[in-house]
């Protein structure tokens, strides 16, 4: 069993969360955010991937997401969303390379 497959999936969700047009910013980052809870709630990422989740905790802080969101610069979101997907990168090589040593 690849140990990656949950984060990977649940990343791939928040990546999509991310892209939906018709919901606002602040939503779909709380929806990405929800993702993200679930897919590291056993658990640190990879080392490879450590710093980008590391920088989304960071600017996202505690408490409420959705309201958290509201205050977010431009700046600030476009780190996220970039943390985001280069999290989501790593996590995908990660569940890609892995291989089972017997």
């Amino acid at each position: 069993m690849n140990p990656f497959r949950y984060q990977h999936e649940k990343l791939g969700d928040a990546v999509s969360a991310l892209l939906q047009p018709d919901v606002p910013f602040e939503r779909r980052l709380a929806i990405a955010l929800g993702e993200f809870s679930l897919a590291f709630h056993q658990g640190t990422p990879s080392d490879s991937a450590l710093e980008y989740y590391l920088k989304i905790k960071e600017i996202m802080g505690e408490g409420n997401f959705e309201e958290r969101a509201k205050t977010l610069t431009a700046i600030q979101r476009s780190r996220v969303v970039s943390a985001f997907w280069e999290l989501d990168r790593k996590v995908s090589r990660d569940y890609y390379t892995y291989e089972v040593h017997r």
